[in-house]
């Protein structure tokens, strides 16, 4: 599509409203699912970390 301006751009025709909004929730929806994945990861790792240290015989025992 060609427009004469960015006003007309921007505008989308009549349609700005629905395009730019959707445009918004999904930028929306993309970040908070970043966010969350990274929440995620951390909490992954903590609970690895947690498990892996519970899990090893201690040193004073085995000897």
């Amino acid at each position: 599509m060609i427009w004469a301006s960015w006003a007309d751009f921007f505008a989308m025709g009549g349609y700005a409203f629905y395009v730019w909004g959707s445009v918004l929730m999904v930028t929306l929806c993309v970040v908070l699912e970043l966010v969350a994945l990274r929440l995620r990861s951390k909490n992954a790792l903590r609970l690895a970390k947690a498990v892996n240290k519970s899990s090893k015989p201690n040193q004073s025992e085995s000897s």
